[in-house]
């Protein structure tokens, strides 16, 4: 994916997310380092049911929408 693209699909996104957005993006910077991978503690989040998921950003915009 190119930049533009992805700045596009953020764009997408309306303001009154835009807070959180950054602030999981600063989460995933700041998470304390531990001995196991990142994308191993991410996965095994995903199976214990901690976030939802997608197919697709469509997918995404449609619940963001239905949420506003």
């Amino acid at each position: 994916m190119s930049y533009a693209e992805l700045e596009a699909k953020i764009a997408k996104i309306p303001p009154e997310y835009h807070q959180e957005l950054i602030d999981f993006i600063d989460f995933l910077i700041e998470r304390p380092k531990t001995s196991r991978n990142g994308l191993d503690l991410a996965i095994e989040e995903l199976k214990n049911g901690e976030y939802e998921t997608y197919a697709d950003f469509d997918d995404f915009l449609k619940e963001v929408d239905h949420d506003a």
